[in-house]
């Protein structure tokens, strides 16, 4: 419990993360450089430090998506600087292998909590895409020490994520990274399944489920779910049992009723697999619910213009435009 508290450097490097400045908040979280290891005067800014030894695990989630944050917006930087799209795939954060050597230690010495796993996690996920870009001249490889963080460390990027989301399991963008890697490799399904067995009853659980269905195109499982949390059921138990006050409310509503983002996914469901009369339905009720909305709009705008709703779409183009000008779903709209 002592452990957890953040010490003053700590709460130093929290302002300069939420002011943005990554570097600086991770500068401070880092051990002083020794010797002649970072020279200012010549412009050169040295190597990434290890972690300070008197780290709490907020100190280290901190120091450690410091870094990675400002990494990812170097490489956007660099992605604007250059025109050809073959440049564009070469480039990755550069902080990736000293974060996973960093984080594969702290895991070992049992330093990592939910959070610190979770960058751990996305760490590993990142070098496991950055090994599978197109690496031209070899240089992407080579950076990456030519393994992925799973090879360096026998650490899989999904068993990290689970390890982290049992210990947390409301962390959703754990839960996100965790599905996009079971979409993209079907073989560690049944792994994931038995390792989130302990949790297998859970509503974030479920709510994976149904993200995980609706990327696999899984569309009448991901249905089902949405309809039993959103709707109730009806469990063996309350069968006959007619006057059960319990049973009867069961029978009547769920726990999510009232969930924008479960009928978005409803909706989602519907308009993939073609439904687009029940698809609308839900959409429109979205939209009066949340008129400032923009999230799956666009595919709303797609099932009007299926169903040749000029004037509906008209209006939805608008008011897209009022809300938001230039996201890429109103773009879509328009």
């Amino acid at each position: 419990e002592e452990r957890c508290q953040p010490n003053d450097v700590e709460l130093y490097a929290i302002s300069l993360f939420d002011l943005g400045e990554y570097s600086r908040a991770a500068h401070v979280l880092s051990s002083p450089p020794t010797g002649n290891e970072s020279s200012f005067s010549d412009g050169s800014l040295g190597q990434i430090q290890p972690p300070r030894d008197d780290l709490t695990s907020l100190g280290i989630y901190l120091r450690a998506f410091s870094l990675y944050l400002e990494g990812e917006r170097r490489k956007e930087e660099q992605v604007t600087e250059l025109r050809d799209p073959l440049e564009r795939t070469k480039l990755f954060n550069t902080n990736l292998p000293q974060l996973e050597a960093d984080l594969r230690r702290s895991n070992e010495l049992g330093e990592l909590d939910a959070f610190g796993l979770y960058v751990y996690g996305v760490v590993l996920k990142a070098l496991r895409g950055a090994k599978r870009a197109p690496c031209g001249d070899g240089a992407a490889k080579n950076n990456t020490d030519d393994r992925t963080g799973e090879e360096a460390a026998g650490d899989a990027a999904h068993v990290i994520f689970i390890r982290s989301i049992l210990k947390y399991p409301f962390n959703w963008s754990a839960w996100l990274d965790l599905g996009e890697l079971c979409v993209d490799d079907s073989s560690i399904d049944q792994e994931v399944e038995e390792l989130l067995l302990p949790i297998s009853d859970h509503w974030m659980y479920h709510f994976f489920c149904v993200y995980v269905f609706i990327e696999e195109k899984a569309n009448e499982n991901a249905i089902a779910i949405i309809e039993k949390l959103a709707n109730g059921q009806v469990s063996e138990n309350d069968e006959g049992q007619v006057d059960s006050i319990a049973a009867q409310q069961r029978r009547q509503q769920g726990f999510f009723v009232q969930s924008a983002y479960l009928q978005s996914q409803l909706a989602m469901a519907y308009y993939d697999v073609r439904d687009y009369d029940s698809a609308h339905d839900h959409f429109l009720a979205l939209a009066e619910r949340e008129p400032y909305r923009l999230d799956n709009m666009d595919a709303f705008s797609n099932v009007l213009y299926v169903k040749d709703q000029k004037v509906a779409l008209s209006h939805l183009a608008h008011r897209s435009v009022t809300v938001d000008k230039y996201r890429p779903e109103t773009c879509i709209i328009v």
